[in-house]
């Protein structure tokens, strides 16, 4: 998927993400349960500043936000990879996570905050 803001330059920090939530499950196994009482997912967003986050761990390297972000989830044998490509830099982050985790619901998640300014339109394309 690709990602990125649609009024850059902004004013953006860590606060500030669009990507995925991934295995959003409910006390129901029903969507509806899930859209209103969720328990459990996973996030995979780029953060305002550039850097990928993975179920709460955060890579060290950096991307540019300015431009079209192309953004991967690979699990494979137990362990989970982000990766964000733009402008010939990648800023990635591993860790493990059962794949049980990723069974569920799906969708795009997006957060705009700014402390100056006005905060990020995140826009997706496929």
């Amino acid at each position: 998927m690709d990602v990125g803001s649609r009024n850059a330059p902004f004013n953006a920090g860590p606060d500030t993400s669009g990507g995925f939530r991934f295995g959003i499950q409910g006390l129901l196994p029903d969507y509806r349960n899930v859209l209103v009482l969720p328990k459990q997912w996973v996030d995979a967003p780029i953060r305002g500043d550039g850097r990928v986050t993975l179920d709460g761990e955060t890579s060290k390297d950096a991307v540019s936000v300015d431009q079209a972000i192309t953004l991967e989830l690979r699990v494979e044998n137990g362990e989970a990879e982000l990766r964000a490509t733009a402008g010939g830099r990648t800023a990635l982050v591993k860790r493990p996570l059962a794949a049980s985790r990723l069974d569920g619901n799906i969708a795009l998640l997006a957060t705009a905050r700014a402390e100056v300014g006005r905060p990020p339109e995140w826009r997706f394309q496929d």
